[in-house]
C-alpha cells in the first residue's frame, strides 16, 4: 500500500474521532450563548475540557497527516 493511502486513511480516522470527542465535550458543557461578558468564562471552559482537548489534538494530528499526503 502506497505510503499516502496510509497517511489518507489515518488523516480521515483521527478526523473522524477528533469531530466525536469535540461534540462530546460541547455537549457536555451545555448550550452555550457568546457574549462580551461571558467570553472570557466560556473560552477557559472549552479551553480545560478534556475531551475538548484530546479533540483538538487529534484533529491537528489527522491534519499534519492529510498534509503530508498531499505533499
Amino acid at each position: 500500500m502506497s505510503t499516502a493511502i496510509l497517511y489518507i486513511m489515518v488523516s480521515v480516522l483521527a478526523g473522524a474521532i477528533g469531530q466525536v470527542l469535540l461534540k462530546k465535550g460541547m455537549g457536555s458543557m451545555g448550550p452555550l450563548t457568546l457574549s462580551v461578558n461571558q467570553l472570557g468564562s466560556i473560552l477557559w471552559r472549552i479551553a480545560t475540557n478534556p475531551y475538548v482537548v484530546v479533540g483538538l489534538a487529534i484533529y491537528v494530528g489527522g491534519t499534519v497527516f492529510w498534509l503530508t499526503a498531499l505533499s
